[in-house]
């Protein structure tokens, strides 16, 4: 799937998936055919029409369906994102039993990275497209500001780019898509099925991600507050001690040890510990770096 959100997607498939503008843009899929003895036969990729809700409908009756496998590289994000997609409330995943991660079938083999690094270590026919970065860019993530302003002025439109406007490019993003499943789909093939054990601890695993720990929202609050209020403290002091205007500032700084005859390269954690055990730091130094 190609998706689209606000949020920046390092804070997690959850968290991603839960933005109010989350959207999947687009949605590309084989069936895999399994016969007798383990050959396998890949389907032609086809592109979901995600305008049809009577075929989205029984796509989501197939993502729910136990007697289908679902395979993904990083399953997690997929299985998350669809189920959101799906329509299920906040807190609700597809069942994980009936994912299987290409990721960690390719982690069993010794095999690390994002799918093109996988792709490369394979030496798989087909391969990540290099120019599915820019379109993500493009498609994804919220424009910037700037090109936000120039958008809403000409034609009020929302602060991503919309495909109807890019048809060239959108046409590209979904090759792009459809290519991953292949990509996908040859990686997988290269490897041996996850063990059963592997599998029992990944589901596991998906299922603490998805229920996440009960926890004391006002005492995390506090907690950050109190974080913040701690910094404000000791840049207080360390101003009042130092007489600087910006006493987190490392120039500033630098240039007050060589004031007190202290001088130092680099005001790093490494070079602080070092200097706190030197005998001959005068005291107030010494109560500065700390």
């Amino acid at each position: 799937i190609e998706t689209r959100s606000s949020e920046d997607i390092k804070s997690g498939s959850y968290r991603y998936s839960e933005s109010p503008d989350f959207k999947v843009l687009v949605l590309a899929y084989s069936l895999i055919r399994r016969y007798a003895g383990g050959a396998e036969r890949l389907a032609p990729v086809k592109l979901l029409d995600l305008t049809d809700q009577r075929k989205c409908s029984a796509f989501v009756r197939t993502l729910e369906n136990p007697s289908f496998q679902k395979h993904a590289y990083n399953a997690n994000f997929e299985r998350v994102s669809l189920s959101r997609w799906a329509g299920l409330p906040t807190g609700k995943y597809l069942d994980p039993e009936n994912w299987r991660c290409s990721a960690v079938r390719a982690n069993v083999s010794g095999i690390f990275g994002g799918l093109d690094e996988a792709a490369k270590e394979l030496r798989t026919p087909v391969s990540k497209d290099p120019k599915g970065k820019q379109l993500i860019r493009m498609f994804s993530i919220p424009m910037s500001s700037a090109t936000q302003k120039r958008a809403l002025a000409s034609c009020g439109c929302s602060v991503f780019h919309a495909p109807a406007a890019h048809l060239d490019d959108f046409a590209d993003f979904e090759r792009y898509c459809a290519t991953d499943v292949v990509t996908e789909a040859l990686v997988a093939s290269c490897l041996p099925d996850i063990p059963d054990d592997v599998q029992a601890q990944y589901e596991a695993d998906q299922r603490i991600n998805d229920r996440g720990i009960r926890h004391f929202s006002g005492l995390s609050k506090q907690a950050v507050y109190q974080v913040e209020a701690e910094k404000v403290r000791l840049m207080s002091e360390l101003g009042q001690l130092t007489g600087l205007p910006n006493p987190n500032s490392v120039q500033q700084f630098r240039g007050w040890l060589d004031q007190e005859g202290y001088p130092m390269l680099s005001t790093d954690k490494e070079h602080r510990e070092e200097a706190l055990k030197d005998p001959l730091v005068p005291s107030h130094v010494a109560k500065a770096l700390i």
